[in-house]
């Protein structure tokens, strides 16, 4: 079985000697830099962030556990050891947003009210079964070297998503005419408590078959946080393009095995890329949605493959990752149709790369 920390790329394996240092190399440089480059291009950004963290506490707790609670727990579950600490706090983070939509989708199909409490009931079981893995797990012994790569990565992330709401800060209400249409979305399943097919007062339809990965997320933060619709979308739609930043860490850190190359492309889409920051003045928000799944979603197909590949590989061994790929599947469906097409197929080119370098006989 492949080590958590080994990528599952054509290059596995080269340079694995100089891996460590590599990553403290180029997280030092990065960490030094970036905030340089975010201060110069924003010099009130200093000012204006202490309001924000004394001003919406709650807020910020509720984007937090709703952005990394639901994702860590799943991957305790269904992918225990098989990822490294950097790439497991980039999938949780994308992973996290398959699971508003699922589950307004079972409360539709059980009739069942989605409110607030249901929202923190949520999110404390993801909490209980990160704590019961955790106290299960042997006491490790105490390391004094950090994870340059998780710190960098974390960092480049938090830069990424502050610069991108220090953008909006004067912003009442998302931009071009997506922005109208998603936030009637959202407001409709706060009132309507989940699901519905009456747009009714809003707009004379009776149907929906629409993508609402990003909705229900939305609608999620405003019941954890109490924000308005309105402002949650804006607010949601950036931590949305944020988190492009773990999103292309992590698949370029499974594609190309050089952790200098990972943070590199990391650095670029939090501060140096026009794209994803400028959908904020389309609204295109539903499809950052499903591009903040799509990487994970991806993640967990290469995980089953690679075992699927495996000599000697039983069926039971690939139940979790298995079960991992399903649920973000959904997720990117529920998120987006067109990213659903787009992460099939790279999934396609993968499996076909695994076939080629790994399966010598048609019993195999």
């Amino acid at each position: 079985m492949l080590q958590p920390s080994e990528p599952y790329g054509p290059a596995r394996g080269a340079h694995r000697a100089l891996f460590p240092e590599a990553a403290q190399h180029a997280g030092t440089v990065s960490l030094l830099l970036a905030p340089v480059a975010a201060l110069v291009g924003a010099p009130g950004l200093l000012i204006w962030l202490p309001g924000v963290v004394i001003g919406a506490p709650l807020a910020i707790l509720a984007a937090l556990a709703l952005s990394l609670l639901p994702g860590l727990a799943l991957l305790q579950v269904l992918a225990p050891g098989r990822l490294a600490p950097a790439e497991r706090f980039a999938a949780a983070l994308g992973l996290s947003w398959a699971v508003p939509p699922l589950l307004l989708l079972l409360a539709e199909q059980l009739g069942l009210a989605w409110n607030a409490a249901l929202c923190w009931l949520c999110l404390g079981a993801c909490a209980a079964i990160l704590l019961w893995q955790h106290l299960k797990r042997p006491v490790p012994r105490l390391s004094v070297r950090p994870d340059s790569e998780l710190i960098t990565l974390m960092a480049l992330t938090a830069l990424g998503l502050v610069v991108r709401l220090y953008a909006i800060r004067d912003l009442p209400a998302g931009l071009f005419g997506d922005s109208y249409h998603h936030t009637v979305i959202v407001q409709l399943l706060i009132d309507k408590q989940g699901l519905f097919r009456s747009w009714s007062p809003y707009a004379p339809l009776t149907t929906f078959t629409y993508h609402y990965g990003f909705h229900s997320f939305a609608a999620w933060f405003s019941w954890l946080s109490g924000v308005p619709a309105m402002a949650s979308v804006v607010v949601v739609g950036q931590i949305a393009g944020g988190l492009a930043v773990p999103g292309v860490f992590l698949l370029t850190r499974r594609l190309i095995p050089d952790p200098r190359v990972a943070l590199s492309s990391a650095l670029l889409v939090a501060l140096v890329s026009v794209f994803p920051a400028f959908y904020v003045n389309w609204g295109r928000y539903t499809q950052l949605a499903g591009q903040t799944i799509l990487p994970v979603t991806c993640l967990a197909w290469f995980l089953l493959l690679d075992t699927a590949t495996t000599p000697g590989a039983r069926w039971r061994a690939l139940v979790r990752p298995g079960g991992l790929a399903a649920l973000a599947t959904a997720g990117v469906i529920l998120g987006h149709y067109r990213v659903a097409l787009l992460s099939a197929i790279l999934v396609l080119l993968y499996g076909l790369y695994a076939l080629a370098v790994r399966v010598r006989s048609w019993h195999a």
